[in-house]
């Protein structure tokens, strides 16, 4: 008796492990690094370092004009990135980078911005915290 039991547990055991790993590789959580997102078919490796680009900008430079257009097409590129692969985890730090560059070049009022915004705060809430002046300019 006691064996049948141990077999039907191990039996049990076997099966779920199986449909627990066949549902995993079905829904990935990562995005491959040679996937291509948002209008301009960018990797997540290529969104990264037009982050890390924005980065070294200076504060002057960051009020150009087209700067807001050019983070609006990362913001493109990251949110089709985030529809597909919600669990990567780059993306809550990714987001927040963005959110600091719109901030840096003025922009948190846009529509994109705001849309990033709302992702970050209701998707990967605690990654982003704006300072209560910065929600109160984002909500005007």
């Amino acid at each position: 008796m006691l064996r049948r039991i141990v077999a039907t547990v191990l039996f049990l055991l076997v099966a779920y492990s199986a449909t627990v790993t066949a549902d995993a590789r079905h829904a990935p959580r990562l995005a491959p690094a040679d996937e291509y997102f948002g209008p301009f078919h960018e990797s997540i490796l290529g969104l990264r370092n037009r982050l890390n680009d924005f980065d070294r900008r200076s504060d002057r430079d960051m009020l150009l004009p087209g700067t807001i257009g050019a983070i609006d097409n990362i913001e493109r590129g990251i949110i089709d990135w985030q529809e597909k692969y919600p669990e990567d985890t780059w993306l809550p730090s990714m987001l927040a980078r963005l959110i600091h560059e719109y901030h840096r070049a003025h922009g948190l009022t846009t529509a994109r911005a705001r849309f990033a915004l709302h992702i970050v705060m209701t998707d990967y809430p605690g990654v982003y915290a704006p300072s209560r002046k910065k929600i109160a300019a984002i909500k005007r």
